[in-house]
């Protein structure tokens, strides 16, 4: 019969850390894909409707735009 694998308390942690990493990988680009569409909808509106005057829905975007960016900024410093 196959005995189970033993393994190590370092082991095990290297490979929580490796899995945490990968889901960490995982949110910054689907962070960065939320960014780039947002940046883009600000840039077309910007584009089409001068800049002297922003909308309400517009100054909601681009403070999600500042979250967003601080929050990728975060998550890519814990990955060091």
């Amino acid at each position: 019969m196959n005995a189970p694998a033993v393994t190590s308390d370092d082991q095990v942690s290297q490979q929580l850390l490796q899995n945490y990493r990968k889901q960490r990988q995982v949110e910054l680009l689907r962070d960065a894909a939320k960014l780039h569409e947002l940046s883009g909808e600000l840039q077309e509106y910007l584009d089409k409707n001068g800049s002297t005057i922003l909308s309400i829905d517009m100054l909601k975007k681009a403070e999600a735009v500042e979250k967003l960016a601080h929050s990728v900024r975060t998550k890519m410093k814990e990955m060091r």
